[in-house]
């Protein structure tokens, strides 16, 4: 699979972690990345395609896998679902501290 060039409408898990004003961490992103592409190669039995991009904390750059835009809906289920969990675990932990 080699590398496409992103249109307009395509997104990846970095995106929509933005535009859902989520604090993105490397656990965060590698989670939701994993979790995201599993759903997709099973909706689709393929992988997603993949862009060259600049890396999130902005130093060098890296392949991002990209989606398509009737993806995003479950997409946005899958990160709301695991923000929701990782909140809920911190806030556990912060009160055994």
């Amino acid at each position: 699979m080699g590398d496409v060039e992103m249109r307009d409408a395509d997104f990846t898990t970095i995106d929509l972690l933005r535009s859902e004003g989520v604090e993105i961490t490397p656990h965060l992103s590698w989670t939701v990345g994993t979790t995201v592409r599993e759903a997709y190669h099973r909706e689709t039995g393929k992988l997603p395609a993949k862009a060259l991009r600049t890396k999130t904390d902005g130093t060098g750059s890296h392949c991002f896998a990209i989606y398509p835009e009737w993806f995003r809906p479950e997409a946005l289920r899958i990160i709301r679902q695991i923000v929701k969990a990782t909140q809920a675990l911190a806030a556990r932990q912060g009160r055994l501290l």
